[in-house]
């Protein structure tokens, strides 16, 4: 039986790995070798540790070097079910795999389920998720926010500034 089972390969379920082989850990991390499409079409990422300015394809590069020298495989399996047991987790894959752990780290990520004519061809070149993150680089633009929660409109309008 694993100590850990990670399902996601961004930066979180990376980290994750990392922080699991450092210590001693047995785990297998669930995700796409292509790590996450959203971190490749990131114009310029200015606030990760250590990393300042760098392109999202850079990182991904980083983030790839970082899991081939630590020797951390990523299984490209696709995760059908996690089942809560006594004592364990079961992970199954679509693929027919089964894997006992004794806890399991969630690292999804969210994913946008609709889109927006033009959404998909500007991300990365003026379109953003993130406000804390890619902000500065509209200081002193017109934005535009398009949100579907209106509990999340308040909060996003305070954050800018409006």
């Amino acid at each position: 039986m694993l100590d850990c089972i990670i399902i996601g390969s961004g930066v979180a379920g990376i980290s994750a790995a990392l922080t699991l082989q450092a210590n001693g850990k047995t785990f297998e991390i669930f995700g796409t070798k292509a790590l996450s499409e959203k971190i490749v079409k990131a114009e310029k990422i200015n606030n990760y540790a250590g990393l300042s300015s760098i392109t999202g394809k850079a990182f991904q590069e980083a983030l790839q070097a970082q899991l081939a020298d630590a020797k951390i495989e990523i299984k490209e399996e696709k995760v059908a079910g996690v089942y809560a047991l006594k004592d364990k987790f079961t992970v199954t894959t679509q693929e027919g795999g089964l894997y006992e752990s004794r806890c399991v780290i969630l690292a999804c990520g969210v994913e946008a389920i609709k889109t927006i004519a033009g959404e998909t061809e500007f991300l990365g070149r003026g379109v953003s998720y993130c406000a804390t993150c890619d902000g500065f680089l509209y200081k002193g633009k017109t934005i535009a926010i398009v949100c579907t929660s209106k509990r999340l409109e308040g909060e996003i309008a305070n954050l800018v500034g409006l």
